[in-house]
C-alpha cells in the first residue's frame, strides 16, 4: 500500500477528494481491516526480521567494498560495527 501511496499519491487523492474523502480516512480504514485480520501483527514481525537481514546484508556488502578498496580490519570493523576476528573469518571465507 505504501508503494502506491508513494507512487500514486496524487491520483489516489483526486479520487478521494471526489468521494468527499481524505487520505486520514483510507488510512484508518486499513489499519483498522489491519487489525480486524490479525494482518498487522504478521507482517509486522515478518517485516521486522526481513529489515534485519537486508540490514545485515548492507553491512556486510560495505565490508566488502571497504576490503576491496584496500582498507584495514580495524577501520572496517569501526565503520561497519563487527568484531576484527570476525571480520577477519569472514573475509577469509568469501576469500575478498
Amino acid at each position: 500500500m505504501e508503494d502506491l501511496f508513494i507512487l500514486y499519491g496524487e491520483e489516489i487523492g483526486k479520487i478521494l477528494k471526489g468521494l468527499g474523502k481524505d487520505m486520514t480516512a483510507v488510512q484508518e480504514r486499513i489499519v483498522e481491516l489491519a487489525n480486524k485480520f490479525g494482518v498487522r501483527e504478521r507482517i509486522s514481525k515478518e517485516e521486522y526480521e526481513k529489515g534485519l537481514k537486508l540490514e545485515r546484508k548492507k553491512v556486510l556488502k560495505t565490508a566488502i567494498h571497504l576490503r576491496k578498496a584496500g582498507m584495514n580490519l580495524d577501520f572496517i570493523s569501526k565503520i561497519v560495527e563487527l568484531p576484527e576476528l570476525w571480520l577477519e573469518r569472514f573475509f577469509k571465507k568469501v576469500k575478498v
